[in-house]
């Protein structure tokens, strides 16, 4: 061999030296105890460094790359149980002993650590809702360490508060419900308390027919010159209990010359308001100087439609509303009578049996007028409301088109025609319709027309429609100053919302919220419904969270807000949410 190549082995022999020593195990402690087996351990060489038993644990590890990075993941692991340790004795309430090997980990020692840090720093300002915490009333829950009965402690809450001081008319209506079998006469009562006492009446099933016409003036029907002072209109909440033949007895008594009595509202009008009634609606009405500007009339089984179009046809030019709600025999002719009628504002047609050609032939194009339309649980579908959008004159303000066959077509003629009048709509189980077309309707674009900004709401049983997004859009589309001043009525029923949707709405209508429901939305938290009601305003008074069974004490007792003037309704009683309740009572003490 040649000395240059001499010299070259040499030098690659003493590098292969130098690698192997600097990757080389150090030497194993010397075991001073045999193996059982008498043959002593033989040194293994893996990738992670040398292989040992529980026994070996004192050895010197491996110095190489991969023993270094295994030590410093289980120097990690040590150190993220001892930090979880101490978090669980603090949140127990427990008195930390922590020695200076404790005290180290208190200070993140990892990236990781850090990086978590930072994310909840980031999730706490973009969901403020976690910040929120349970402001226990100490009245309520007294100096004991638990509630003692978790009832009791419901009724105390709602309670407690300012005192509600009733008003003096509150107080009179409920004397005289209390004492109505010995009244003869109301005087010159006006209409707005005869109506209250109808209502507490209805409450205690005393709504008979001489109650009936106490209320409206007539006690003796047969008497030419009935005692109606003060009456402008006859409304009967529930009618069940009042015979047709005393009915008909009343109108004919209360519809006089100059009598200024203008309305008729009978709900549940069942047997009551039959042939015979109507009849004498119309005959008493042919006076010029008597006439009926509102008709609502629901439930009535037995009214014809050959019996109550002609009603309508004598005060067509008069009448400002009407209403025929769960009427299942009117048809072709109150169609058409319906249409005669050009002075209309408020329509209502729900539940009733109307074709959908009867629909068709609305004539809406002479409804110039028209300010409120309801048409929720009937035929109704696109081909409809293309003929309800065709009338460049109508500005419509509240739409009901709930249980209808409706799609995204109609949501597109709806915001070209009535996008800058609409404040209130109710789109209940329209199931056709998508989540992309309700965002196309609410996104503010002066491509898509004027932008709907509402004021009331309902969009119940929708489902996966409804979502976050979806709400964050129309909340803050109604809120056009941006002041917190939007919507006053929502009903979000059975929707797919979070914690998120509650934020969206308390920043976007904390001084104008007056009524929400959130009944089975499964994803809202303690913390959402909570931090909503910490920002809603005094105005706020009604939230009903039927189904939400996830909801624990941490709310229902701890929103902080004053019973006598806010009401959550289906606050669940049993005993599920009590361990809720008390921890975080606890954990308010330990603060």
């Amino acid at each position: 061999m040649s000395t240059a190549a001499q010299r070259r082995a040499n030098s690659a022999k003493d590098v292969a030296d130098r690698a192997g020593l600097r990757l080389a195990r150090p030497a194993a402690a010397p075991n001073p105890s045999p193996s059982p087996s008498g043959v002593a351990h033989q040194a293994s060489s893996t990738p992670f460094g040398e292989v040992r038993r529980e026994s070996q644990s004192s050895a010197e590890p491996w110095c190489g790359p991969f023993s270094v990075a295994r030590q410093m993941i289980e120097q990690r692991e040590d150190a993220k149980l001892k930090r979880e340790a101490r978090l669980r004795k603090k949140n127990d309430g427990e008195e930390s002993n922590s020695d200076s090997e404790e005290d180290e980990y208190d200070v993140p020692t990892s990236l990781d650590a850090l990086v978590q840090i930072q994310s909840a720093a980031r999730k706490l300002q973009s969901n403020p809702s976690l910040n929120w915490t349970p402001q226990f009333n100490p009245e309520t829950f007294g100096n004991s360490s638990e509630p003692t009965n978790q009832y009791l402690n419901r009724q105390r809450q709602s309670s407690s508060g300012a005192l509600k001081v009733p008003t003096l008319s509150s107080i009179c209506v409920d004397f005289l419900v209390s004492n109505f079998d010995c009244i003869e006469s109301l005087g010159g009562v006006d209409s707005r308390a005869r109506n209250q006492i109808s209502s507490s009446l209805v409450n205690i099933s005393k709504l008979d027919d001489s109650a009936v016409a106490i209320l409206a003036g007539a006690q003796n029907p047969d008497d030419p010159n009935p005692s109606s002072i003060g009456v402008t209109s006859l409304e009967i909440p529930d009618a069940s209990n009042v015979t047709p033949l005393n009915l008909k007895k009343i109108i004919g008594a209360l519809f006089q010359p100059f009598s200024g009595v203008h309305a008729v509202v009978i709900g549940h009008a069942g047997l009551a308001f039959n042939k015979e009634a109507a009849e004498e609606l119309e005959e008493k009405t042919q006076d010029p100087n008597s006439h009926v500007e509102v008709l609502s009339i629901s439930g009535a089984f037995v009214l014809k439609d050959s019996e109550i179009a002609p009603v309508l046809t004598q005060n067509k030019d008069e009448l400002r509303s009407v209403s025929l709600n769960s009427c299942p025999l009117i048809s072709d002719c109150t169609q058409k009578a319906l249409n005669a009628c050009t002075s209309l504002s408020e329509l209502s047609l729900s539940h009733c049996p109307f074709s959908l050609k009867q629909l068709q032939n609305i004539k809406f194009s002479t409804l110039c007028s028209l300010r409120s339309l309801d048409l929720s649980s009937t035929k109704c579908d696109d081909s409809v409301v293309s003929s309800l959008c065709s009338n460049p004159k109508l500005a419509l303000s509240h739409l009901n088109l709930g249980t209808t066959k409706i799609t995204d077509k109609s949501l597109e003629g709806l915001r070209s025609a009535f996008g800058g009048s609409l404040r209130s709509l109710s789109l209940d189980d329209c199931h056709k319709l998508t989540k992309i077309g309700l965002l196309v309707f609410f996104t503010p674009s002066a491509d898509l027309g004027v932008t709907v900004s509402l004021r009331r709401m309902s969009l119940t049983n929708l489902g996966q429609v409804v979502d976050d997004e979806l709400v964050k859009l129309i909340f803050e589309t109604a809120d056009v100053r941006s002041g917190g001043d939007g919507v006053v009525h929502a009903d979000l029923k059975g929707s797919v919302l979070s914690d998120r949707s509650l934020e969206s709405i308390a920043k976007h209508a904390n001084k104008s919220l007056e009524y929400l429901d959130l009944s089975f939305c499964h994803s809202i938290s303690d913390a959402g419904a909570g931090y909503l009601c910490s920002k809603a305003g005094r105005q706020f008074k009604t939230l009903k969270l039927w189904g939400l069974q996830q909801l624990s004490d941490d709310f229902f007792d701890g929103h902080g807000r004053d019973g006598t003037n806010f009401q959550v309704e289906g606050a669940w009683m049993d005993g599920k949410r009590k361990g809720g309740a008390i921890q975080a009572k606890k954990k308010q003490k330990t603060k």
